[in-house]
């Protein structure tokens, strides 16, 4: 790295630095000085100012031999006679030399950037179009400026924006959390300096999204699995009306989606994807394999697993079930199972999930609760529902853990019936 030269910013030319040496430093009372490159090329600065750095060796080295004494004001005309003699030697004859302009990028050519970059990099559909939707309000707010001139005063106008939509907490913090990873992103791509859209809003963590989902006791598991839950996928629920009055439909997409999350801790939308070839025998143990074969979308690596079948699933017929099934396991969408399991099956049950603390995903916390209050070994836990582990020994180094010893020291120990 040079340091004999820096850029004034200001003036947009390269100047070149000297250091004075520290014995002389109380006689000029300047540690350093500075004097203009006339040039705004770095490599005609760095050229330029290596030679200058020579230059005033030489004269401080012949102030130290006793030849001569000069005022700092000298060495510094000196200085700038060597730099135009130079300057003519190596033939840079033009006072002022130039880099072209980068041509100047607005902000709707930053956003078109970053959704480009989603989606090389396997964004889904939606995730695309909220960008794209958030955009649009981010252009109305800001106008669609020079990303160089967006500074904390842009920010506050867009964040004004959204507090006159009147939007709820939730979707204020989706907004917010989408301009401040496109930004984040363009920091790291040299677009812009500085996230200005950063820390002018409170976001909710994962934390607190967490705790926001509570899970269920032993008892409510009990109701969950019940019998209610055969009435909703086999029995009086389930009628359609056809030429020839009403017909019994049977649903068996609630029973066995509810139950695999019940024992596995996977994700709704994880279990839904699930298709015949999902389901295999690895060193005897029936497993579930959770991937991104075939358009399948994840959360994100670590939740590419394969964990056992829990003995119950198999108890129930779960193979059956595989037997009756084409490709897919199941054939209802994700939000389907998920509205008709907070708005209608828990409300039956007499456990309210209005006030949104109880949903599909509670399932989830509760079997990561389950587990860890019976201080099952939290690799394993976070092994079961696809957690990272945050730590560099287990993230890269540690192995993943045999089936058999993940369903004797993980997957078996859920059981509601203690």
């Amino acid at each position: 790295m040079n340091f004999h030269f820096l850029k004034n910013k200001g003036k947009n030319v390269y100047l070149f630095r000297s250091r004075i040496p520290t014995r002389y430093q109380a006689v000029f009372q300047k540690k350093q000085f500075t004097i203009s490159l006339r040039t705004n090329l770095q490599q005609d600065a760095k050229t330029l100012s290596h030679h200058l750095y020579h230059y005033c060796q030489r004269i401080y080295q012949s102030i130290g031999s006793g030849y001569s004494q000069l005022t700092l004001a000298q060495i510094k005309q000196l200085a700038q006679q060597e730099l135009q003699k130079y300057r003519q030697q190596i033939g840079l004859t033009s006072s002022i030399r130039f880099e072209a302009a980068e041509p100047l990028m607005k902000l709707s050519d930053l956003l078109n950037e970053f959704l480009s970059f989603k989606q090389k990099n396997g964004a889904s559909h939606g995730s695309l179009y909220r960008i794209e939707f958030i955009g649009k309000y981010l252009i109305e707010a800001c106008s669609n400026v020079e990303v160089s001139t967006i500074n904390h005063g842009t920010a506050r106008k867009f964040y004004d924006f959204l507090d006159k939509l009147e939007l709820k907490t939730r979707s204020k913090q989706t907004y917010a959390s989408a301009i401040i990873a496109a930004f984040n992103w363009a920091v790291k791509q040299g677009f812009v300096k500085t996230n200005y859209f950063s820390g002018k809003i409170t976001l909710a963590n994962k934390d607190d999204i967490t705790s926001a989902k509570q899970p269920f006791s032993a008892d409510e598991m009990k109701l969950i699995l019940g019998p209610k839950l055969l009435g909703w996928s086999f029995l009086e629920h389930n009628t359609v009306r056809g030429r020839f009055g009403k017909r019994r439909q049977p649903t068996p997409d609630y029973y066995w989606v509810v139950n695999i999350a019940a024992y596995t801790g996977a994700r709704l939308g994880e279990i839904v994807q699930l298709t015949t070839d999902d389901v295999e025998s690895k060193d005897d143990i029936w497993c579930f394999s959770f991937n991104n074969r075939d358009g399948k979308r994840i959360k994100n690596l670590s939740s590419c697993r394969q964990v056992p079948v829990h003995p119950k699933l198999l108890e129930l017929g779960l193979l059956d079930h595989l037997e009756s099934c084409q490709k897919n396991l199941f054939e209802k969408a994700k939000m389907s199972i998920s509205n008709w399991f907070s708005r209608k099956f828990l409300t039956e049950l007499a456990l309210d999930a209005t006030n949104r603390s109880r949903s599909f995903h509670s399932l989830r916390h509760t079997v990561v609760t389950h587990l860890t209050d019976k201080q099952v070994f939290p690799y394993f836990v976070k092994e079961l529902v696809g957690h990272k582990h945050n730590s560099i020994t287990y993230d890269i180094y540690a192995g993943k853990p045999p089936m058999k010893v993940l369903l004797e020291e993980c997957v078996s120990k859920i059981n509601y019936c203690d």
